[in-house]
């Protein structure tokens, strides 16, 4: 290992930090679990990946591979396995919503924004912003992922050139929607308990199924 030690050290500051977060991006799916998720995130390229995927000696191999060859899906996978790492005494089910094969837009997005904003602005003082995602998961799962800004925060460290600095943000916390179109369940991820979620239950159907 000690001629690829050497090269990076090497490199410069911009150029260790980018090595270093495809390590960090490659290692948050080298597990079980990642392979699973980057086979399904790579569903659309064609069939010989997962194929070669498993047959690959590895889990760090295989989520190498998919950081170098198709980078452009890592972000949806990463998605997909934190889904299945968040713990399970956060997730509350409800059924009987309309059953719809939904076409997820952009208005829909951002309508499902707008309501979870109104709803923890007035009277949590947050969720001043809030970004949705979507992914479609396989068996008609329509997964939905709003990060409401949270209290705003202070952070220490250090910036690429080595400068201390103490940098005020606004941390994200997550919200997941996983609609079952075939069957018209929802599965919710939210912290605060029944009765957010049932707030939040009520969103999902008045932005996303115009229920």
């Amino acid at each position: 290992i000690e001629p690829i030690l050497q090269r990076f050290n090497a490199m410069t500051p911009a150029e260790r930090g980018d090595a270093s977060q495809l390590f960090r991006r490659a290692e948050s799916l080298a597990s079980s679990m990642g392979t699973q998720v980057l086979i399904e995130a790579s569903r659309d390229k064609g069939g010989d990946v997962a194929g070669r995927l498993a047959a690959m000696n590895s889990a760090h191999d295989r989520a190498f591979w998919m950081c170098l060859e198709y980078p452009d899906i890592i972000d949806g996978a990463r998605t997909l396995a934190r889904i299945e790492s968040l713990p399970k005494r956060m997730w509350e089910s409800r059924q009987g919503l309309p059953v719809r094969q939904l076409e997820v837009t952009n208005n829909i997005k951002s309508e499902l924004s707008r309501q979870i904003i109104e709803m923890f602005q007035p009277e949590q003082f947050r969720g001043e912003h809030c970004v949705v995602e979507h992914v479609r998961r396989e068996g008609g799962i329509e997964c939905f992922f709003a990060y409401p800004a949270d209290y705003s925060d202070e952070r220490e460290g250090y910036d690429l050139e080595g400068h201390f600095e103490r940098t005020h943000w606004n941390p994200a916390f997550k919200i997941v929607f996983a609609y079952h179109s075939a069957d018209g369940s929802l599965d919710i991820h939210a912290q605060g308990g029944a009765s957010i979620r049932s707030r939040l239950a009520h969103i999902f159907a008045s932005a996303v199924l115009g229920a």
